[in-house]
C-alpha cells in the first residue's frame, strides 16, 4: 500500500487570499498528494506580525476560504501549543499523528532561501521535502543554487513553475483599513472570508488619515463622493506617500504628495456640466481637445474649485490635480508620482493594472512611459481624441535627450 503524501502550507494567512489557495492546489494537483494542511502560525518566528488577528478569527477565516476544497484541510496544531510556531515541532508531532506519511513542505521563495538558518533545519529536511517556486524569471537561477546546496545538506527539494497571483496579505489589510468593499476584496480573497473581514470590521481601526492637512479634507471627501470613490482616493494617497519616500527621498515632501493624492479626484463625481464651468472659469488656454474627453475633466475642474474655496495656492499640488489623468510635458516630480499612483493605486483591477504596476515598481520614469503608453493605445481603440498634454508628454518620455532627466 502507497503512503500517505501530504503537503503542509503555513503561515500566518493574516489574512488567507486566494493565491494561498491556488498555491496548495496547484502543488497538490503538480506532486500528487492526497492532501495539504493549512496550518495558520500561532506565533511567526521568522517574520514581523504587525497587524495580526488573533488565532481564532484566522482560523475561522481559513476555514470559511477552505470550505469548498475538500482535498485542502484547515488545522490548527500550531495555534494550540504555546510560543513560536517552529516548522520542526509541527512535522515532528505530523509524524506522530501519521505514522508511514510522506510530508512535503510549502514555503515561498524568500524562506526557501533561509530555510536552513531555521531552528534544526537537519532535522526538517528528514522529515519533509521541501517544495517551492519562483515568484519572477529572476528568481529561477538563485533557486536553482540554492536546491543544490541544500540537497548537499542532505534536504530533498523541488521547484515548481508556479502561477503568479499578484496579491500579499499586507495589501489587502491595508486595503480594508483604506475602506476596500466586498467588490473588492472579494476580487482577491474567497467571498465568504472577504464578508467575514468586512462584518467583522478586520483590519479597520479608525480614521486612516493622520495628519492634520489631510484631515481637514475628510469630511468634505465624505460628503462629495461615493464610498468606493473615497476609497480610491485612500489607494492613491497611500501609493503617492510611498513612491515620494522611495523614489524622491529629500525632494518630495511625502505628506504634500498623500495631500495631492487623496484631492486628485474630489470633483470626480460632479455633474460635466458643473465641472466645465468650474474650467471655463479658471480662463486659461486650454487644449481645445480637452472639452471633447469628459473623462478627464475632474481633474481640471478639482484644481480650480481647491484654490478658489480652499485657498490652495501650492501650482505644483494644484498641477498633479489638474494633470493627474492627462499628464503634460514637463511634469514635475510630484505630478509624476500622482499620474502614476492614480493609474497603478492598490485599487485598480483594470485590465493590464498588474503590468503597469511591475513597470512602476523600480523606476517613476518607466513607469510613467508604460502609463503613457497604455493610455494612448487604450484611447486610440476607443477611437477618443488623444489630448495635447497626453501626446506631448509620451513624445518627451521617448526622446533620448530626456528619458534619463
Amino acid at each position: 500500500m502507497q503512503p500517505q503524501s501530504i503537503g503542509i502550507l503555513g503561515g500566518t494567512f493574516n489574512p488567507i487570499h486566494t493565491g494561498h489557495i491556488r498555491l496548495a492546489r496547484y502543488v497538490r494537483e503538480n506532486l500528487r498528494l492526497d492532501q495539504v494542511l493549512i496550518i495558520p502560525d500561532r506565533i511567526p518566528p521568522h517574520k514581523e506580525a504587525d497587524g495580526l488577528l488573533p488565532g481564532k478569527a484566522r482560523l475561522e477565516l481559513c476555514r470559511i476560504a477552505c470550505g469548498p476544497y475538500p482535498e485542502l484541510e484547515v488545522s490548527d496544531m500550531e495555534l494550540k501549543r504555546e510560543g513560536p510556531s517552529y516548522t520542526v515541532d509541527t512535522l515532528t508531532a505530523l509524524k506522530e499523528q501519521f505514522p508511514g506519511a510522506e510530508f512535503t513542505l510549502i514555503v515561498g521563495s524568500d524562506m526557501f532561501l533561509t530555510i536552513d538558518t531555521w531552528k534544526n533545519s537537519g532535522e526538517i529536511f528528514k522529515l519533509a521535502r521541501i517544495c517551492t517556486g519562483a515568484r519572477e524569471k529572476a528568481d529561477i537561477l538563485r533557486l536553482e543554487e540554492k536546491k543544490r546546496e541544500l540537497e548537499r545538506l542532505g534536504a530533498s527539494c523541488v521547484l515548481l513553475d508556479l502561477p503568479v497571483f499578484q496579491v500579499s496579505s499586507t495589501q489587502l489589510r491595508r486595503a480594508a483599513a483604506l475602506g476596500a468593499d466586498i467588490d473588492y476584496l472579494s476580487a482577491w480573497m474567497p467571498e465568504g472570508a472577504a464578508r467575514t473581514v468586512l462584518e467583522r470590521e478586520y483590519y479597520q481601526s479608525g480614521e486612516p488619515e493622520k495628519d492634520p492637512e489631510c484631515l481637514r479634507f475628510v469630511p468634505l471627501l465624505k460628503e462629495r463622493l461615493s464610498p468606493r470613490r473615497l476609497f480610491h482616493c485612500r489607494c492613491v494617497a497611500d501609493m503617492s506617500q510611498e513612491m515620494a519616500e522611495r523614489f524622491f527621498p529629500g525632494r518630495v515632501d511625502p505628506k504634500r504628495a498623500r495631500l495631492a493624492g487623496l484631492l486628485h479626484d474630489i470633483c470626480r463625481e460632479e455633474p460635466g456640466e458643473a465641472q466645465l464651468a468650474l474650467i471655463r472659469r479658471e480662463g486659461l488656454e486650454w487644449d481645445p481637445t480637452l472639452f471633447e474627453t469628459p473623462s478627464v475633466w475632474h481633474g481640471f475642474a478639482g484644481a480650480v474649485l481647491l484654490k478658489e474655496r480652499f485657498g490652495i495656492l501650492d501650482e505644483e499640488l494644484l498641477n498633479a490635480i489638474r494633470y493627474h489623468t492627462t499628464g503634460r510635458k514637463d511634469m514635475s516630480p510630484l505630478e509624476k508620482i500622482v499620474f502614476l499612483a492614480d493609474a497603478v493605486s492598490i485599487d485598480r483591477l483594470y485590465p493590464g493594472a498588474a503590468e503597469l504596476r511591475e513597470a512602476s515598481r523600480d523606476s517613476v520614469e518607466e513607469g510613467v512611459l508604460a502609463c503613457l503608453q497604455y493610455s494612448i493605445a487604450h484611447l486610440a481603440q476607443k477611437k477618443v481624441p488623444i489630448g495635447r498634454y497626453t501626446w506631448e508628454a509620451f513624445n518627451q518620455a521617448v526622446s533620448p535627450k530626456n528619458k534619463n532627466c
